[in-house]
């Protein structure tokens, strides 16, 4: 059972799991669950005052992870515009161009152009049947679910005792779209939950 479960964009979720204050010394403590993008989990392992783990892409079959990329791929929460630096521009919506070409060589073929979500989706089933290829072939996941990791979400767990470090970084414009949504329905969680007074011996119960 949760103290609280807030929902953000395209999947993203954050559950608070303990949410605790010291009557003694009045240190807290906080736990969350969530599921964010795979490719995002680099961003809270910067911050060495948190206690972390994640799913491994080595605990998934590989037939599960490629069924969650064909029917609920992971959709960037901003299409940011290309420029230099860590920030994307504003958001766009160009047709991408895709050249129609196989790992044959030789001339290069014709290509397409589809819309920015169609691309996307495209991309997500291509990487699929790739990942299902090197299944067939006999190799491991340790190998083909890497392939899949942009279209995946994952769930971890984070306990800390002090955040502001990490909302100050993460809830913010300049922050990676997908990591500052995790961060604000964290927030978002943190300010719903209740706090659980514990005294020394007692045992938190979420």
């Amino acid at each position: 059972m949760y103290k609280s479960e807030v929902y953000g964009k395209n999947g993203i979720v954050a559950r608070v799991v303990a949410k605790s204050i010291s009557k003694d010394n009045f240190k807290r403590v906080f736990t969350f669950e969530y599921e964010a993008p795979k490719a995002i989990l680099a961003e809270p392992s910067t911050h060495g005052m948190l206690a972390k783990n994640a799913q491994s892409s080595r605990a998934v079959p590989i037939k599960k992870m490629i069924e969650q990329i064909r029917n609920n791929p992971v959709i960037p929460v901003h299409w940011g515009k290309n420029q230099a630096g860590m920030v994307a521009g504003g958001e766009i919506n160009e047709v991408v161009k895709i050249k129609k070409h196989t790992f044959d060589e030789g001339e290069e073929g014709e290509s397409m152009y589809l819309l920015r979500d169609v691309a996307w989706s495209q991309s997500a089933k291509v990487v699929a049947d790739l990942m299902e290829a090197w299944e067939e072939a006999g190799y491991h996941k340790q190998i083909v679910n890497r392939l899949g990791e942009a279209f995946v979400m994952a769930k971890g767990v984070i306990t800390a005792t002090e955040l502001d470090n990490f909302f100050h970084l993460r809830y913010h414009k300049d922050a990676d779209p997908s990591i500052m949504e995790l961060a604000k329905c964290m927030w978002e969680a943190l300010e719903q939950a209740e706090t659980t007074i514990l005294k020394a011996g007692d045992k938190q119960i979420s």
